[in-house]
Formats: C-alpha cells, structure tokens, sequence
C-alpha cells in the first residue's frame, strides 16, 4: 500500500486487514490512478491522459498527429483500426475481438462495487479525468 493511501484508512478509521476483496481492488486502481497523475505531472507537457471512451478516434485524430506530431496516412488509420480491434488480454487460445463493455460492467457493477469505488477510488480518479 502506498503510505497516502494508508494515510487515508487510519483517517476513516479502516485498516488494510479490515478490507473486502472488492474494496482492495478499489484501492488498487486509486493506487493506479495515483501513478498516472504523478507520471503526468512530472511529464513536462509529455504525459497525457487518455481515458477508453472512444479511444480508437482519439488516437487517431488527436493523439497520434497532435501529441506525437505523426502524420495519420490511410494505411496508418487502417492499421489502427485493424489492431484496435483485438483483444490485449487474449492469449493466442483465447484471442477475440475487442469490444467496449464498460457501459455494461458499469450497468453490472454491485452495490458493494460502486459504495468502494466511491470511497476509495472516486477521488483519484475524478483527479486522473480532469488532468
């Protein structure tokens, strides 16, 4: 546990010990998320925040020719496209399509989920969102 996010269990009165599997995992994304605002802010205007929504369109018209200043051919949007499409956590048995479900994750997500999200990861990641 990073000593910030031990700082804040003492201050509600919890300990790691105490925590649910689901509110571990909550405060390991903060932790995460906590990771990224620190690496952009050290970035010098280098780092930049890149949330999933509608990734493939971000990457393709700003990120990619406004950030990293690449020109965006046909053949380069293709190929972004085509790879967009696989999935990163498929091994080469289980590779699939990637398709966005974090609308449905969020419609699915428990009660017990959302009340940790908003106690341990809410404010980390609302941080991260508006960098």
């Amino acid at each position: 546990f990073h000593m910030r996010k031990k700082l804040f269990l003492t201050s509600i009165g919890r300990s790691e010990k105490e925590l649910s599997p689901v509110e571990k995992c909550a405060v390991h994304l903060s932790t995460i998320c906590d990771a990224a605002i620190v690496a952009i802010s050290r970035s010098k205007g280098k780092g930049i925040r890149i949330s999933y929504d509608n990734i493939v369109n971000k990457l393709i018209e700003d990120v990619i020719p406004r950030h990293f200043l690449i020109a965006i051919t046909d053949e380069r949007r293709e190929r972004i496209i085509d790879v967009s499409g696989k999935y990163s956590k498929g091994r080469a048995h289980k590779a699939g399509e990637w398709k966005e479900d974090s609308k449905d994750k969020e419609e699915l997500a428990t009660s017990e989920i959302r009340q940790a999200s908003k106690i341990f990861l809410y404010d980390s990641y609302n941080t991260l969102e508006n960098l």
